[in-house]
């Protein structure tokens, strides 16, 4: 009987040499900065509802100590109260340190999955990220508007924390992606409203999913598609017969099916043809009248063909 033992040792040389080069320089920051003012020449009777001159400062820095890069990014304005918007914040902190494929974002952050799931909603919270080779993968989880309470000038806001995650795989025109994105609003978060101009506030739950397809028909031909869905409950608060929903099977996607429950349906699907510099091809989209997700801010409904 003969016996084999395989090792590895590791290059301590080589390991030596690199400590040497990160200690160096262990220490690089770069980035930028801007800071923008504008001036607002307000009515009369509109003086003294906001401030005329407003200014706004932005920046990213990126730190990179001992090889491992944590980009941060920021804003600020003296305008960070004076807006209706409960969803969107003015000033904002993030960072978002990298390691090898991993990229964590944490902070007052905004992301992208679909324009029918998740699209640029901002929240505050944090997500993680997967990038190697054709694959991507994305998780993330925060509160995507703050509780705000009602009063006579202001419109009030449910606490929404939400969660979503993407899957794609993409290779050389070959892609397929899955994205689901889900929030809900907690009822108890703020009292109950009395304002009768406050009524259309309600707390809701939606749930969002997407499916993105992609192939190269030939060598400059590639034909794209994505499907989407949106179950929304308008009214989680509901009293009435929570048996008659319009939801039908969907209506799983979200715990709270009821009358106020809706599906909504998205297709869009483009063919593009590349040539030297350039790209040329034709678009078609539908989307359901009255579509809407709660991870976006708005969504054109209609049915269009862009060439």
């Amino acid at each position: 009987m003969h016996a084999q033992t395989y090792t590895t040792a590791p290059d301590l040389g080589s390991l030596k040499k690199d400590v040497k080069e990160k200690l160096k320089n262990p220490f690089q920051l770069t980035g930028g900065f801007a800071l923008n003012s504008v001036f607002t020449q307000l009515p009369a009777n509109e003086s003294n509802m906001q401030q005329p001159f407003s200014w706004i400062a932005t920046g990213n820095l990126s730190i990179n100590l001992l090889g491992y890069s944590m980009p941060f990014t920021f804003s600020y304005s003296n305008r960070k109260a004076n807006y209706t918007n409960p969803n969107f914040k003015f000033n904002r902190l993030a960072l978002h340190p990298k390691y090898k494929e991993w990229t964590a974002h944490i902070g007052d952050i905004s992301t992208t999955f679909s324009p029918y799931t998740l699209n640029g909603f901002q929240y505050t919270g944090g997500g993680l990220e997967y990038n190697k080779g054709p694959w991507k993968a994305q998780g993330l989880y925060g509160r995507f508007s703050k509780a705000i309470k009602e009063d006579s000038i202001g419109q009030p806001s449910y606490k929404r924390m939400g969660w979503g995650a993407k899957v794609e795989y993409n290779d050389q025109g070959k892609k397929a992606g899955l994205t689901i994105f889900h929030a809900k609003d907690a009822v108890n978060s703020i009292p109950s409203i009395q304002i009768p101009a406050n009524a259309n506030v309600t707390p809701m739950e939606g749930t969002a999913v997407s499916l993105d397809l992609g192939y190269k028909l030939f060598k400059r031909l590639t034909l794209n598609g994505e499907y989407g869905l949106s179950v929304l409950t308008k009214n989680t608060h509901y009293q009435g017969d929570s048996l008659n929903t319009s939801a039908g099977v969907f209506g799983s996607l979200v715990k709270t099916n009821n009358p106020t429950s809706e599906v909504f349906h998205a297709f869009r699907t483009s063919l593009n043809y590349v040539f030297a510099q350039s790209v040329i091809g034709v678009n078609y989209e539908r989307i359901d009248p009255g579509y809407r997700t709660l991870g976006g801010y708005f969504l054109q409904t209609t049915s269009k063909i862009s060439r």
